[in-house]
Parts: C-alpha cells; structure tokens; sequence
C-alpha cells in the first residue's frame, strides 16, 4: 500500500477560514476519507516528511477503498517547499484553498489564541497589530503570492478556491461546488451541514493568566538543554496539574468583542492594495471583503427568541439545547450579539440571508424520532432551500430548492 499511496487532494487554507467544519462535512461522505488527523502537515514538517509514506498511511488506517483520500493543513498555504513536496507527491492533486477576510481572519485568530491563553491576556489587538513582526498575524492575510505559486505548480483547474464568507451565507451551495471538483456525489448533505464546529465562544479556563503562564513554562521546559536532568523533579507533571485544575468543567460563554474602528480603518488602507491583487489572481470581485462585511452564525433560544453566539442564553440565565441556528449577514459595525430578530425587522435592520435548522418532532407517526430541518432563504440572491430528513434512517423526506420569488409558501388552514 505504501509504495502506491496517493493523496488526491489537500486542503491548504489559511488558519480561522472554516476549514475544521470542511473536514468535517467531507469525512462524513462515503466516497471520501480524510486522515484521522486533521493537520498532520507531512508536507512541511522534515521531521515527518523524511519518514516517508510510512507516516502519512498512519494517519489513514481507516481507509476503505473509498474513491478518494486526502488531508487539511493549513500552514501548507505559505509554504514552497511544502508545495513542491506536495506537486512530487502527485501532480494531479486537487487543492483546495479556503479564504476569509484578512481582517476578520486575523482578529478571530486574536481571539481564538487569547482565549486560549496562548498570548498573554492583557495584550490587546491594537498591541498585536503594532507587534506584526512577532506574532504575523497579518501576514497570514497576504493571500495572493500564495495563490499565484500553486498556480504555477498546478493546473488552474485543479485549485479550488472557497471564501468563508460564502461558507457561512450559503454552506450547502457551496460545499455541493465543492463536491463537484473532487468528482464524487455532489447531492450528498453531511450532518454537520449547519453546525457551527471549532467555536471559539467559550471560556476554558478559570484564569487566563495562570494559563498563559503554564503554557509559557511548559514551552521554556521542552526547549531546555536540561529537560534529561529536570524529568526527576516532575516539573511537566506538576504542570498538566496546574493546567487541569484551571480548566473549567462547563464552559462559560464569552461575547465576541467589537473591533476597535480605528485598527479596522488602518487595516482596511493595509489590505486595500492586497485585496486588489487578490482579485486578479482569482479573476472575481471580492466586494464581500471590500464593503467591510461579515458573516456569523448563531443560535435562536427557542424559549426567549434571542439571537446568541453560544449554547447559554443569558436572558434564560441557564444552558439549553434548545437553539435553533440563525444564519445572519450584514454590513460589519451593526450589532449581533443578543438581538431579537422581529426587533431587527422593527428598525429596519431585516437580514437578507436567514438560515434555521434543528430537530423536530413530525405530525407523521412513522416518523417515530421526528426529523432534522434546514431551511435558508436569502432574499438578495432570490432562492429559497428546504430540506427535511428523517432522523431514524437519514432519508430525505424533502429537498426543495426554488427562487424565493417563486416560493408560495402553504396557507394555514382556516385561514
């Protein structure tokens, strides 16, 4: 097997672009398997390259002759040599690049690394921003010289290019495109379609300072030259104590913070040039990027309508399952957090793009354990999809999909 192991593609992304919810949805699909790992960077690492295939077949044990194979790592996008390991491996392979605003991208990996106290938690954006050639953040937005080297390596329509602006607007649409340039079933609907995976929303930890320092000493141990002399005195042991007694058993939901004006003004004057580039490269236009827009998915509490970031409603004052998801797109600066949406429509604030999806009991009594709905409207793009399957055997039991101007929904009875 390992003389003749090939990857038929690789998802090379930059880092808080959807890839994690990608991998999700393709390793549920019966042609397709995907490593067990989700970024096992063979490509990058020499360490794990120079073993040979023997590495990479590990991480695809479950393997069963599915149609194809292949692997996400994201820091795959800023890296030749990893792009020319990746060309020798198979010239044919597909690639797989997903994209987010770099703004957007590079403050969610703010958050993401804050949170996790990888960074130091008194350390504001506006300080990551000024310290660019420390932590890189920014960096990993400058999209298009990368871009253009794949293209070099492979043929443009072997590159498929994913914006995670248009994942979260239209997660069906686009992960059927996607489906389509990797040749297997493109009709397939994965169960975690509409689920919101890798969120950051929640806190970890009880202090974020004390984490931070734990994860400081604990990198300062594994590099030092004395690790051999200090494993007696129990030093990482008494580290993973300290760090499991700062976790938090329930974590505690956290709002996303707004973005300073001034630093989103600055970075937008600093990507302008690069965005323009970027649209060349890829021959589209990226107004999504360009107006300043975001996309967020939330969840509805069932019980007061709010829209929420995570699974505990404030308002309710307790954790509840019962959230239904909200897809919600609109022009950044306009407030999200905790915003009922019949008051949005009230001031005039009505989203063009509206997604909701959850489990529901059924009127049918052969549909003994109810079904799973999703259901998207967008009002700017003119279509309306529905879809309804039967939680019991997972078959769908409806798949509608129209312009929303053709869309006559059922009167009520009596009505």
């Amino acid at each position: 097997m390992k003389e003749s192991f090939r990857l038929d593609f690789v998802g090379v992304a930059a880092p808080r672009s959807g890839t994690t919810w990608i991998s999700r949805c393709l390793g549920e699909h019966p042609q397709v398997c995907v490593s067990s790992v989700k970024e096992p960077h063979f490509f990058l690492y020499d360490s794990r390259y120079n073993q040979g295939l023997s590495y990479l077949t590990k991480q695809f044990k479950h393997y069963n002759n599915e149609k194809i194979k292949g692997e996400w790592s994201n820091l795959y996008l800023y890296s030749k040599e990893a792009a020319l390991r990746i060309r020798k491996h198979n010239p044919d392979a597909k690639i797989i690049m997903c994209l987010r605003n770099p703004i957007e991208r590079a403050y969610s990996q703010y958050l993401n690394r804050k949170y996790n106290a990888s960074i130091m938690p008194l350390y504001s954006f506006k300080y990551i921003v000024d310290h660019e050639e420390k932590y890189h953040y920014l960096a990993y937005g400058l999209y298009a010289k990368h871009l253009r080297y794949y293209q070099s390596l492979f043929p443009k329509e072997n590159i498929h290019v994913m914006l995670y602006e248009e994942m979260t607007r239209n997660p069906r649409e686009e992960f059927k495109r996607l489906l389509a340039f990797l040749d297997v079933e493109d009709n397939f609907i994965p169960q975690s379609l509409n689920i919101v995976v890798n969120d950051r929303g929640k806190k970890k930890y009880h202090s974020l300072y004390l984490q931070a320092l734990v994860n400081k000493l604990t990198l300062v141990y594994k590099q030092s030259r004395f690790k051999r002399l200090l494993e007696p005195l129990r030093i990482r042991q008494l580290l993973r104590w300290a760090e499991n007694a700062n976790k938090r058993h329930t974590r505690v939901p956290f709002k996303k913070p707004p973005m300073d004006p001034t630093i989103r003004q600055r970075l937008n004057n600093y990507f302008a040039d690069e965005i323009r580039e970027l649209e060349q490269v890829l021959d589209r236009d990226l107004d999504v990027w360009k107006k300043g827009e975001t996309s967020e998915r939330f969840r509805q509490c069932k019980d007061c309508g709010s829209a929420k970031e995570t699974e505990f409603c404030e308002h309710c004052n307790r954790d509840t399952q019962t959230f239904i998801y909200i897809g919600v797109s609109e022009t950044a600066g306009v407030p999200f957090d905790n915003v009922n949406l019949a008051e949005r429509e009230k001031v005039g604030r009505k989203p063009h793009f509206t997604s909701l999806s959850g489990s529901f009991p059924s009127g049918n009594p052969k549909l003994t354990e109810g079904v799973d709905l999703f259901m998207s409207v967008n009002r700017r793009n003119d279509w309306y999809d529905k879809i309804v399957v039967d939680r019991k055997t997972g078959e769908i039991i409806k798949d509608q999909h129209e312009p929303l101007s053709q869309h006559r929904p059922k009167s009520k009875k009596g009505g």
